[in-house]
């Protein structure tokens, strides 16, 4: 059963183009990090006592989605020269 699936999931992965499988994965990317970003300015425009708190842990999500969407955007535009 495991063959099969390995099988079955290898053949799916491959079958899709590096630019369908790079801009799924940026679309993805780019609406996980405006939600993040959106939720932080929502808190800290709310504010209460355990902002600060709560805007600390949004930034351990955050900060590697924009590291993630500049890797992204620099593949994009090396792609393109």
């Amino acid at each position: 059963m495991t063959i099969i699936i390995d099988q079955a999931t290898r053949q799916s992965i491959l079958s899709f183009t590096f630019d369908f499988r790079s801009t799924t994965a940026g679309v993805a990317l780019i609406v996980l990090l405006v939600a993040v970003l959106t939720l932080r300015e929502l808190i800290r425009v709310h504010g209460g006592p355990r902002m600060t708190e709560r805007l600390d842990q949004l930034n351990v999500a955050a900060y590697p989605l924009m590291l993630a969407f500049t890797a992204i955007i620099v593949v994009r535009v090396v792609s393109l020269i």
